[in-house]
């Protein structure tokens, strides 16, 4: 069993389990108008406490900062509220059965769900991670 991460556009595999969407929105990039790429069906879960906030979003858009702002301050992002729950959940799941998380981008080394997914692995040491680029 593992926890894998993969772009929510990859087909979706028979091994991939509980297929949980981690973005804040399935919009286009202008945040309003609804991403007709992004369907019900690619996707078991939605949970959306597991993106980054609109502002470190927006800033790491605007180039306002570099990648390893971003994953220090998204990290410390998902230790806030219920998140350290939230994130448990999703790694103890993992023991069981396979759980991918999914997000827009393809390339999971510049991707919030690469930090979520590290993110489990220090709250559940042992599991297994698999990142698809």
């Amino acid at each position: 069993m593992a926890l894998r991460t993969k772009c929510i556009f990859d087909p979706k595999e028979k091994d991939d389990g509980l297929r949980v969407s981690i973005m804040r929105s399935h919009n286009n990039p202008d945040g309003v108008t609804p991403d007709s790429r992004i369907q019900k069906d690619l996707f078991n879960r939605h949970l959306s406490n597991l993106a980054p906030s609109e502002e470190l979003l927006g800033q790491f858009h605007r180039r306002r900062v570099a990648w390893e702002e971003f994953e220090k301050r998204f990290s410390w992002e998902l230790e806030l509220g219920d998140n350290p729950v939230t994130l448990r959940e999703i790694a103890k799941i993992s023991l069981r059965t396979n759980v991918t998380i999914l997000s827009v981008e393809r390339d999971s080394r510049f991707s919030h769900r690469r930090v979520v997914a590290d993110k489990c692995q220090q709250l559940v040491p042992g599991i297994l991670v698999e990142h698809y680029i």
